[in-house]
């Protein structure tokens, strides 16, 4: 027999957090922008994850 070690035995949809919803990419490609990103762009993906990348000019100072 072969347990499943990601979900709990006892877990049921109805149980989980309402805040841990999965986001579009787009959305996050937006944000970095918005708070001063540029060349934001997405490397991989798969399923849920994404590795995302973006440039930013340093602060002076």
């Amino acid at each position: 027999m072969t347990t499943n070690l990601w979900v709990e035995p006892d877990h049921a949809p109805e149980n989980d957090d309402p805040s841990n919803q999965c986001v579009a990419l787009d959305a996050h490609v937006g944000w970095l922008q918005e708070i001063g990103f540029a060349d934001v762009d997405c490397f991989w993906k798969w399923r849920e994850l994404a590795l995302l990348s973006g440039v930013k000019e340093a602060r002076p100072g």
